[in-house]
């Protein structure tokens, strides 16, 4: 027996997006929204994630 966990929330995805939108657009358009938080805590905060008094890292990045 198959159990689609993201099958209804791949209906309603689907239903909502224009026809005239191609997938891979949707697709980079995900990986955006992963990559741009990456950058900015890179670019700010470095790649040593020591605990610098001068600029510690927000409580809320280690969530994501």
């Amino acid at each position: 027996m198959n159990y689609y966990v993201m099958d209804p929330l791949a209906d309603v995805a689907i239903n909502w997006m224009p026809r005239w939108i191609a997938p891979n657009l949707i697709t980079m358009f995900g990986f955006m929204c992963s990559l741009g938080p990456t950058v900015y805590l890179f670019k700010y905060h470095g790649t040593s994630f020591a605990n610098d008094p001068e600029r510690p890292i927000p409580k809320e990045w280690y969530i994501i």
